[in-house]
């Protein structure tokens, strides 16, 4: 039996090879670059290196972190199942012969074959290969190296890539990249793994959106059960005039102010500001993202809204709307009402016709208004209570427009305040007759 030693051994020796890790920081005890991952079969459970620590990602019963090895002795967890005891000798490894690699006396790499460092394999260039020295089959090319700064992957077929090259969102292996490169990955592949370096969380794509895993000690953990499945998440806080609104969800997406939408100070809900809008075409835009679709699922849409009158016109308050296309889904003031509308078509509101959610506003008053679909169930609620209850299929349409607060752009324009926005992708929070208002501004997951 292969002891723990060599297997660590041999796993860094195999990741070393496949990571290029002088981008990332890096962690010790076993070593391992931000991003790597290992099983820690002492205590059951999978962990990746964020930089500093070795994190759990669920499953372990004891501390994730593993203890010091040496290298010359066979380790075991000790009696009381607390520590990792490293007393006998290792067993005396079979040498190979010349250019060959043999971890265990009693069998190689996948059974009668070796992983071999062949010389003349490459054109003499030398690489790595899974098979004999004289008829390797699948190499690892590392000609690449210097050019590149990368490790090669290289077929039999000739074709090289880099390791953890994504291309049209196919991967592979654990690829540690930025927030930024994340986005710019157009189709990510349903199963797509990677160590988002931003975030220094490993992410995973379930052929919806990225979902976060583990929570392991040193990191700390989301108190938001739906946490993961926030899609836009907005405190609206900031210094007064400020014109930046960041997204505090995971996709971290950045807005554009249009007209003299800003923070100002005068006005807060929670976190001493929100997003002021004048009624004079004043928006704040965020560009059209699949994972805003919001289809024939399960969805929560909510904000706090603070009307500066409760006379005029429509006034669009959050949507997808531009003038002469009917919005995919809609939040309008009309007077001291509050309208919801959505459409599958672009065509007309065919599955829900501007439905009153909201009555008896009052000019200079925070209001909490959500809206959850749960299946074919709709249900409105204003400062907690339940406001109207529609039954509606139908899936949302896909609109190429950008999400739009305060304003249509040509008309509609909202004049008051907006603060603590969130959309939930995928979760109904609300199916009752009421549930208590936040008392304080949302969790922030990221």
């Amino acid at each position: 039996m292969l002891s723990r030693c060599l297997i660590q051994i041999a796993v860094f020796f195999a990741t070393s090879i496949l990571f290029a890790p002088s981008a990332f920081a890096a962690c010790i005890d076993p070593p391992g670059v931000e991003g790597f991952m290992i099983y820690n079969d002492d205590y059951n459970t999978m962990q990746f290196c964020d930089g500093s620590d070795w994190i759990s990602m669920g499953g372990a019963a004891m501390d994730a972190r593993i203890g010091t090895m040496d290298a010359d002795k066979w380790c075991a967890v000790s009696s009381d199942g607390q520590s990792i005891e490293c007393t006998q000798d290792a067993p005396a490894a079979t040498a190979g012969s010349n250019k060959q690699v043999i971890f265990n006396d009693g069998g190689a790499l996948a059974g009668a074959s070796n992983l071999v460092w062949d010389k003349t394999f490459n054109s003499n260039a030398g690489g790595l290969a899974v098979g004999s020295s004289s008829n390797p089959t699948q190499p690892l090319d590392v000609t690449g190296i210097a050019a590149a700064n990368a490790v090669l992957v290289k077929s039999t077929s000739g074709a090289q890539q880099p390791l953890g090259y994504v291309a049209s969102g196919a991967g592979g292996t654990v690829i540690p990249m930025t927030m930024a490169e994340r986005q710019a990955i157009s189709s990510p592949t349903e199963g797509m793994t990677i160590y988002n370096s931003t975030t220094k969380r490993l992410e995973f794509y379930n052929g919806t959106q990225w979902v976060t895993m583990g929570n392991g000690q040193t990191v700390i953990a989301c108190v938001d059960p739906n946490g993961q499945y926030i899609t836009l998440q907005l405190p609206l806080d900031g210094t007064n005039g400020s014109t930046s609104f960041p997204d505090k969800s995971s996709a971290n997406r950045t807005a554009t102010a249009y007209g003299n939408a800003q923070i100002a100070t005068a006005q807060s809900k929670f976190g001493g500001a929100s997003a002021a809008f004048d009624g004079s075409a004043d928006g704040i835009f965020f560009a059209d993202s699949p994972d805003l679709e919001l289809g024939s699922g399960d969805f929560t849409i909510e904000f706090w809204f603070r009307p500066a009158n409760v006379s005029g016109g429509v006034r669009q308050i959050f949507g997808k709307y531009d003038y002469g296309i009917y919005a995919p889904v809609w939040f309008g003031q009309n007077g001291s009402i509050v309208q919801f509308s959505a459409s599958s078509n672009g065509g007309s509101y065919d599955i829900v016709n501007l439905t009153t959610i909201a009555t008896g506003l009052s000019a200079g008053t925070w209001y909490h208004l959500a809206l959850a679909r749960n299946g074919n169930t709709w249900r409105s609620y204003l400062n907690g209570s339940l406001t109207a209850t529609i039954t509606a299929s139908g899936s949302i349409h896909d609109g190429s427009s950008s999400w739009r607060f305060g304003t249509a752009i040509t008309d509609y324009h909202f004049n008051g305040h907006i603060d603590d926005f969130r959309m939930t992708k995928g979760v109904a929070r609300y199916t009752g007759a009421s549930f208590t208002v936040p008392t304080e501004a949302n969790t922030v997951c990221y």
